[in-house]
């Protein structure tokens, strides 16, 4: 029963991935492609379509593998027994599916910076001459600092979803068994 419903969020994570990648293609792909003043219009549809591929990617992988993130979270007992979700394995699904949402969102928007960043280089290179905003720079670092902490925390949801459910019943000053 607990994999079940761990393997059913997964799955309910995964449509929304499509659902955001269908929704970044149809409000930012058209626009940034034909009214923007682009000498290579492959980058810019690179860099408009690769945070939706990526979610297009991480929905296809978890849908495929919901059941081996579910199993690698509840270890199986083999007995076949329905029983029923305690609050701990309830948090521990939240918590691991929190990790996936987090990891989802974060990763495309690294790769695009890391796109837009390049293009920046390259049009450096080719107009010496050209002066680049240090604030527009110095936001963009900021927010490449904060997806990379957002995956970080992301991963640390996912693997370590159980040990943050037993330190946060450990300072409430509840067991897990209290709660079975």
């Amino acid at each position: 029963m607990k994999k079940e419903f761990a393997v059913t969020l997964f799955k309910v994570l995964s449509i929304y991935s499509f659902i955001e990648a269908l929704s970044i293609v149809a409000d930012k792909f058209p626009y940034q492609y034909w009214t923007g003043n682009y000498n290579d219009k492959l980058l810019v549809a690179i860099q408009t379509s690769a945070s939706a591929f990526l979610l297009v990617i991480f929905g296809i992988i978890i849908w495929w593998r919901s059941e081996a993130i579910a199993s690698s979270i509840f270890k199986s007992d083999n007995t076949g027994e329905l029983s029923a979700i305690t609050p701990s394995e309830i948090h521990v699904i939240a918590f691991s599916t929190l990790g996936l949402f987090f990891l989802c969102g974060s990763l495309p928007g690294i790769v695009k910076l890391i796109i837009f960043l390049y293009q920046i280089n390259a049009a450096g290179k080719g107009y010496p001459g050209l002066q680049i905003d240090p604030v527009l720079l110095a936001e963009k670092y900021g927010y490449l600092v904060f997806l990379i902490i957002q995956t970080l925390i992301g991963a640390w949801l996912l693997f370590g979803s159980s040990g943050i459910v037993k330190l946060i019943r450990t300072m409430r000053g509840k067991s897990d068994e209290g709660q079975k």
